[in-house]
């Protein structure tokens, strides 16, 4: 009966607990306040009832949720439980999502709709959100990653789902080894990245990678800006659960965030997640507002950044191009060590469509240009 009841909770609780995470303290915040929430209802539905199962559930999850944001604000600061209290903690928290789980349900069946799938959204909410702690940096702590691993609820999952593994002739698993992360980072085009996932008996499949387009300038023109930068929904690795393969990154300084998930043919789960830091001394970012009109003229920003130890001359060009009329010409500006400017550009559409603007900004020790697309109606 329990498996019966709670499956269908633990696959949303597990879909949910993979993707929350990647809006991170977002998502604590809102569903911290959505749990605040439904436990008042309860609180006040047991009351108006005088239901003694309800009210003790409520004041249970109460105390549980005082104590336990007393608990991760101090494995915050370095002072959490650990070795067998962490392991109680994990436990008690189970049982507690446990219970709340099974007496929804409960309710359900006597009739009580409301209180018992609001009990039942209460514990799928609470799994949520210990999944979700470990991506606040504020919160990151030994306590949350093991209340937020994955791996505890994908495991009663299988269990009460009552489903055994696939029958497979390959030896027994071996217990899985610890996730390992191997980035290299580069300052140009391409970028190798190799992620260790958990061992499985697959053959290797290398994802297809497209290569960019590298145009032929005095310095590179960047102009490739992507959303999303490299998406495959499946890959396999190798026998010793490792996948390589090469990464050219795109023209955008920024922080890209790879996300891995992972998962073995016995039904093991892994997760990682890696910063792939794309940075240069000097480069040029470009801003154009939302609102472009063809036959109006219209101020592009051109920022203008000097990491460099040193102060630089910089000499910031738009260039002539078809589709638009340059209103300025080539401007010079001093850009201090560290230093950011902004630089105006004044352009007038010709007419409506799509257009491409390029600005080039030259320093004496460093040089940028930027291509970007424009969009007139």
């Amino acid at each position: 009966l329990a498996g019966v009841v709670l499956a269908p909770l633990a696959i949303v609780g597990g879909l949910l607990g993979v993707l929350l995470p990647l809006f991170g303290a977002v998502s604590a915040g809102a569903l911290l306040c959505i749990v605040v929430a439904l436990l008042g209802f309860v609180l006040v539905d047991g009351w108006r009832r005088r239901d003694a199962r309800v009210q003790l559930v409520a004041g249970v999850v109460a105390g549980y949720l005082l104590l336990g944001g007393y608990l991760v604000a101090l494995a915050a600061q370095g002072s959490g439980p650990t070795g067998w209290l962490l392991a109680a903690v994990v436990v008690s928290f189970l049982l507690l999502v446990a219970a709340l789980a099974l007496l929804g349900q409960g309710l359900v069946v006597e009739g009580r709709r409301a209180i018992g799938w609001t009990l039942t959204a209460l514990a799928i909410l609470l799994v949520c959100l210990t999944i979700v702690l470990p991506a606040v940096p504020a919160w990151t702590s030994n306590l949350t990653r093991a209340l937020g691993n994955p791996a505890i609820y994908a495991g009663p999952l299988g269990w009460m789902t009552g489903c055994a593994p696939m029958a497979t002739k390959a030896p027994p698993t071996e217990a899985p080894a610890e996730v390992e992360k191997t980035v290299e980072v580069e300052k140009e085009v391409e970028k190798v990245v190799e992620v260790a996932s958990t061992p499985s008996p697959v053959p290797t499949a290398t994802p297809p990678v497209t290569p960019l387009p590298v145009p032929a300038e005095p310095y590179p023109l960047r102009h490739i800006f992507p959303e999303a930068l490299y998406w495959v929904p499946e890959a396999l690795t190798g026998e010793d659960g490792t996948l390589t393969f090469d990464l050219p990154l795109a023209d955008t300084i920024t922080t890209w965030r790879l996300t891995a998930l992972a998962s073995t043919r016995d039904g093991d789960l892994g997760a990682a997640t890696v910063d792939l830091v794309v940075f240069r001394d000097f480069f040029i970012e470009m801003a154009v507002p939302d609102d472009v009109r063809a036959g109006e003229p219209v101020t592009v920003t051109a920022t203008v950044y000097n990491f460099l130890p040193e102060a630089q001359s910089v000499v910031v060009t738009p260039a002539s191009g078809a589709g638009y009329d340059l209103l300025s010409g080539p401007s010079e500006v001093v850009v201090a060590a560290d230093g950011v400017v902004r630089v105006p550009l004044v352009i007038r559409p010709d007419a409506r469509g799509t257009f491409t603007l390029r600005v080039d900004a030259e320093g004496a020790e460093m040089r940028d240009a930027v291509a970007i697309e424009v969009t007139a109606r």
